[in-house]
């Protein structure tokens, strides 16, 4: 800028430089975690979301165009009132008020309109904090229509299976077992699920019964191997089992 004195004529330049290195790096770096994020947002393969304090969308992934065959303009800054019907919306409502109320996340399955007909996505929610202000809420939910379809489908097989079928953890302990093993040893399933196989298992076969759940535990398929169970009339019955690990 120019100093200038009475009557007006320039009398010294004054020049003012300054450093803006950080201020030029820090903007660089802010451009750089932006363009993560949009790249991160636009490949995952799920539903990403933010709302405000009202329960507005402000934030939609790309995956929303393609599943609900909108553009994401035309939901932002409306509630899901505004976009899906009353009871779809009712119930992802009280889902959101909840997380911003108790500021906890939760993970549910919501079941979803969609153009081909309804799907269950495992939604999970939780809070944005924002220091005194308001929370956000943020939610990511993935389609899981097919793998609960499949788990049904599996769920009748093994309660209708004349077979007997069950699941052990690596514990010994039964988690769950079909109605033939009902039927075939006397008990309800509360009191067959109280204890762990071991103590039904003839004294006898306890050894090779602990051998079998070693090779399981070592993801080695058990074929063909035989023991003796206690049913509830203190009768012990042959059994063979085909056993296979599922490591999770």
């Amino acid at each position: 800028p120019l100093i200038t004195a009475p009557p007006g004529k320039p009398y010294r330049i004054a020049r003012l430089t300054e450093d803006i290195t950080d201020r030029t790096t820090m903007s660089e770096d802010l451009q750089a975690s932006e363009e993560r994020f949009a790249k991160f947002m636009a490949h995952l393969p799920g539903l990403a979301f933010i709302k405000d304090e009202h329960c507005r969308f402000i934030y939609l992934n790309p995956a929303f165009e393609k599943v609900f065959n909108i553009t994401t303009a035309d939901w932002i800054g409306k509630s899901v009132h505004d976009v899906l019907p009353p009871e779809t919306a009712a119930r992802l409502q009280t889902n959101d008020e909840w997380v911003l109320s108790h500021r906890r996340s939760l993970a549910t399955v919501e079941k979803i309109p969609l153009p081909d007909g309804f799907h269950q996505y495992l939604t999970v929610k939780f809070p944005i904090l924002r220091n005194d202000q308001a929370p956000f809420l943020g939610g990511v939910s993935t389609d899981v229509s097919e793998r609960l379809q499949a788990e049904t489908q599996l769920d009748q097989i093994f309660s209708l299976s004349p077979d007997l079928m069950c699941i052990i953890g690596m514990d010994e302990k039964k988690k769950k077992i079909n109605p033939a093993f009902e039927k075939l040893l006397g008990y309800t399933e509360e009191e067959f699920l109280s204890q762990p196989l071991i103590m039904f298992t003839h004294p006898d076969d306890r050894p090779s019964t602990l051998a079998a759940f070693h090779q399981l535990s070592e993801e080695v398929t058990v074929f063909d191997f035989h023991n003796r169970l206690r049913d509830i009339r203190d009768n012990y019955r042959w059994l063979e089992w085909r056993a296979t690990a599922q490591i999770q």
